[in-house]
Formats: C-alpha cells, sequence, structure tokens
C-alpha cells in the first residue's frame, strides 16, 4: 500500500485574510473612483471623399466638467447645448492648435456631442492646401489633470503615427508622405 502524501503546511489564516482585503480595497477604490487614468485621445485623418481634414477628440465628460469650471467659474450643463458648446468651443480652441507648413491654420468648429460618459467633438479643416509638415499642440485638460496624456493619432495620406502630449510638450511636428 502506497503512503499517501504529507499535507503542506496550511498557510496562516491571518495572512489570507490581508491579502483578500487587500484585493477588496483595491477592487472598492477603482469601482468608487471610474477610471483611474486621464486619457484622451484626437484623430486628424484626411477624407479622401471630401479632400477636408477631420479631427475628432474623444474625451471623459467628467474630466473635462471641472475644466470648464475653471474656465468659466460656474458650473456649466452639458445637457444645455447652448451655454456649453460655445463654453467647450473657446477650451478647446484655446488649447488645441495645427500649423500646416509653419503657418497657423485655424479649425472650423463642427459640434459635440455627450454619448454616455464620453464627449466626442468635431472640426474640420476643408479643402487645406498640400501639406508637407504638420505641427500640432494638445493642451486639453492639462490644466486640471497635469497627469493628463493626450494621444492624436495622424492619418494623411501615407503618413499614419501617433504623437502624444503630456504637460508642457508644446508643439509637435509631423513631415508628411503623401
Amino acid at each position: 500500500m502506497k503512503a499517501s502524501p504529507p499535507h503542506p503546511m496550511p498557510r496562516p489564516f491571518r495572512i489570507d485574510r490581508i491579502v483578500l482585503g487587500a484585493c477588496l480595497a483595491v477592487a472598492i477604490q477603482t469601482i468608487a473612483h471610474g477610471h483611474n487614468f486621464a486619457f484622451g485621445l484626437s484623430t486628424i485623418e484626411h477624407n479622401e471623399r471630401t479632400g477636408s481634414l477631420e479631427i475628432i477628440h474623444r474625451l471623459f465628460l467628467h474630466d473635462l466638467e471641472p475644466a470648464l469650471v475653471t474656465l468659466t467659474g460656474r458650473a456649466i450643463d452639458a445637457g444645455s447645448p447652448g451655454s456649453f458648446e460655445a463654453v467647450l468651443r473657446q477650451y478647446v480652441e484655446d488649447r488645441f492648435a495645427m500649423r500646416i507648413d509653419g503657418g497657423p491654420i485655424k479649425a472650423h468648429w463642427l459640434g459635440a456631442e455627450v454619448d454616455g460618459d464620453i464627449l466626442w467633438i468635431y472640426q474640420e479643416l476643408p479643402d487645406p492646401p498640400a501639406i508637407a509638415s504638420l505641427s500640432i499642440t494638445n493642451e486639453l485638460l492639462h490644466d486640471v489633470r497635469p497627469e493628463q496624456l493626450n494621444q492624436v493619432n495622424v492619418k494623411i495620406g501615407r503618413t499614419h503615427l501617433t504623437l502624444e502630449f503630456t504637460q508642457n510638450s508644446g508643439w509637435k511636428s509631423v513631415d508628411i508622405d503623401s
């Protein structure tokens, strides 16, 4: 008859409770605070059908609201399209800019929409000149969230790349390969 292997020594119950408690605390903190990262995504893409440069920004609405309060000194309700969009437009135009071949350009404001906790912002540059170089600065939310990371995807011609902007990144330039 074969002898059964010795039973492993059980870990103290106290350590199991500490590990379980720590896991629960992390889970509760994550749920209570929503997302714990400060991230924005913008895309600049050439639309071959219309010939325009389309700019789309995606931000978390609850990250943006404190920035608009700081700007205006009062709460702005995203459900109030007129005043919200006017303040939002000014905020975006003051913190996101582009230059084509060194010359400043101003994108046309198309609008914004809320989709759950995401805010989509639309801009366009109709019929841009031929682009050899595109410079971008993106300071969205850096004034209220110093840890904010903004990624900008550029898709123009054969140029497809991502730029990352943290606080005080300044301008970044991309050579465009048509």
